[in-house]
């Protein structure tokens, strides 16, 4: 079915979104983020062409899409996504019910061009406000590189088509037949120009030059937003794990008894200047005991 026999179907632009986890972490290490990148493909082919991925971003404990389909398409598309990361994390980690607390949002965005542009600029700047990144494109788990050839994988990028069933099978967790134009780039995972409608957001903004400049207004508009840089969930839950190897003799949060806890705590705290929620997030530890814990 093409986009033209779709007409009688009520298409609008989505943002749809999750609230941030507060005691846990979606993507713990880059083997997470890279199976949250391949899951995002596999639930665009699933859906087909009723449904258009404009953006996106993935956040250690939060997701944001744009999207451009029905009301019924965009809840598909959140619970599908959902649903598989859920049995990936629930596979490697062996947690029931994994994104039970992950509570969905959903809002039609007005039929507005200006609207629509302030949305993307919104998603893909997540990790700048979250002091990630000092801009938007050096950000790997987003559909911001694949935007004006911001940076250009395809080179080094090999087609799904040139992977065997069993190879894609163990690379890609699903027997979901996708694509075979699709690349499959250097760093694991399908790359976003694949299936995120990359040439309707660059007829939107017109040139990289006024995509740029949407990106850095949208910062403007937020008071010290680079003042304070800090440190990606998953380089603090690195740095938890040695921590916890090296001078405690643990392998997990759980074993630590409530002083070493606290001094686990406090020493992130100083390492990384965290936030208490940030804190909670990546030990799994109540955001009120963590306050405890640091006063």
């Amino acid at each position: 079915m093409d986009r033209s026999s779709l007409l009688c179907v009520k298409m609008a632009y989505f943002h749809v979104y999750t609230k941030g986890l507060v005691d846990r972490e979606l993507f713990i290490c880059r083997e997470d983020y890279i199976a949250g990148m391949n899951i995002v493909a596999i639930v665009c082919s699933s859906i087909g062409v009723e449904l258009r991925l404009l953006a996106f971003v993935l956040m250690s404990n939060h997701l944001h899409f744009v999207l451009d389909c029905s009301k019924d398409k965009a809840e598909r598309f959140i619970w599908l996504y959902k649903h598989l990361l859920s049995r990936y994390l629930g596979d490697k980690y062996g947690y029931v019910k994994y994104l039970r607390g992950l509570e969905t949002s959903k809002s039609e965005v007005p039929p507005d061009i200006e609207d629509l542009k302030r949305l993307i600029v919104y998603v893909l700047n997540n990790p700048v406000k979250a002091g990630i990144n000092c801009i938007a494109c050096a950000y790997e788990w987003s559909s911001a590189r694949c935007y004006f050839s911001a940076t250009d994988f395809s080179v080094a990028a090999v087609p799904i088509q040139s992977y065997t069933v069993r190879q894609l099978r163990s690379l890609l967790h699903t027997h979901k037949t996708l694509p075979g134009n699709w690349l499959f780039g250097p760093a694991g995972y399908i790359l976003p120009q694949s299936y995120v409608d990359k040439v309707f957001v660059e007829e939107l903004f017109k040139s990289s030059r006024s995509f740029e400049y949407f990106l850095s207004s949208s910062l403007s508009m937020k008071k010290g937003v680079n003042e304070n840089i800090t440190f990606s969930d998953a380089v603090i839950h690195s740095s938890m794990n040695e921590l916890l190897e090296k001078k405690f003799g643990m392998s997990s949060v759980s074993e630590l008894n409530e002083f070493l806890l606290k001094n686990l705590i406090k020493d992130l705290k100083v390492r990384f200047s965290a936030s208490s929620k940030q804190l909670a997030r990546i030990t799994g530890v109540a955001v009120s005991d963590i306050i405890k814990y640091l006063e």
